[in-house]
């Protein structure tokens, strides 16, 4: 009877916590207070019940690191990656920018991305059978790797590229090396449709259309730029399309084949888009 009231409430904290997450970017108080002051206490109670003390004793700790890692730590690192794109985007683009990116290389956002995974994997060594030394060794592994992590998006907070609408191709490195390509030295610009199709060895991949705008100079530089099957990605391109033409630049999209095009109309249908805008820029019908 004990384990069935420990178990109620296990999951009814975990369903409060989660919950509560779910609300934290409209009330991050509220969602501090559903975490720590409801449903951690809720959960040490229900473990405690549902083992007995003596065992909660001995294991406690494991319990307890379980709950911040799954409801406090993972969540926290994704939403620090979201908070600080956002606050990247406030601070550096305008209502003049057509596209902003938050890194120069696409390499940017696989770093981060990577530093999380690590920080991850590293943060799980509690649940690891070491001997005192290899905890010291993980935990002191684990301060070095967020330090690093922080550091790393210290040093790229001042990098980032994207479209003006008036001044042109920007990009500004970490290195804090900045480029302007003004429209008046952009030769030509260039839209490939494109299919990226699913492996078959692999379960999880999917098949996704896309399209890559390449802005080459006169002095043969070129910067490219990927799009996806969204309203913003196509609103985003009618509108360089637009400024193309108020430049007298080139703005050549090249056609589908018949393949690529089935792919396209098939993906329109599938997401439910409006075909219109996309009809209209590929200059399909």
């Amino acid at each position: 009877m004990n384990k069935r009231v420990g178990m109620f409430l296990v999951i009814l904290s975990l369903l409060i916590s989660v919950g509560t997450l779910l609300d934290i970017s409209s009330d991050f108080n509220a969602a501090l207070i559903g975490v720590f002051l409801i449903g951690l206490p809720l959960y040490i109670l229900g473990q405690m019940i549902r083992v007995g003390r003596d065992q909660f004793r001995k294991s406690g700790i494991l319990y307890i690191w379980g709950f911040i890692y799954c409801l406090v730590i993972v969540p926290a690192l994704f939403l620090s990656l979201d908070g600080y794109e956002e606050l990247k985007r406030e601070t550096f683009a305008n209502q003049h920018f057509i596209l902003y990116e938050s890194y120069s290389e696409a390499s940017g956002a696989d770093l981060t991305i990577g530093f999380i995974i690590l920080i991850l994997l590293i943060f799980t060594f509690p649940f690891m059978d070491l001997p005192k030394r290899g905890k010291w060794i993980a935990g002191s592994l684990s301060i070095l790797i967020v330090i690093g992590f922080i550091s790393y998006q210290y040093i790229m907070w001042s990098d980032y590229r994207g479209i003006h609408a008036e001044q042109g191709l920007l990009s500004h490195s970490w290195k804090g090396e900045t480029e302007t390509i003004s429209y008046d030295d952009i030769r030509e610009i260039t839209v490939l449709p494109t299919v990226k199709y699913a492996s078959i060895s692999d379960p999880t991949d999917d098949t996704y259309f896309y399209w890559k705008m390449t802005f080459l100079t006169v002095d043969n530089q070129e910067t490219t730029y990927t799009f996806h099957l969204s309203e913003e990605d196509i609103n985003i391109s009618t509108r360089i399309q637009q400024v193309a033409n108020e430049h007298h630049i080139p703005f050549v999209i090249y056609q589908m084949n018949k393949k690529t095009k089935e792919e396209f109309t098939f993906q329109l249908n599938l997401n439910e888009l409006n075909k219109e805008p996309f009809y209209s820029f590929f200059g399909e019908e």
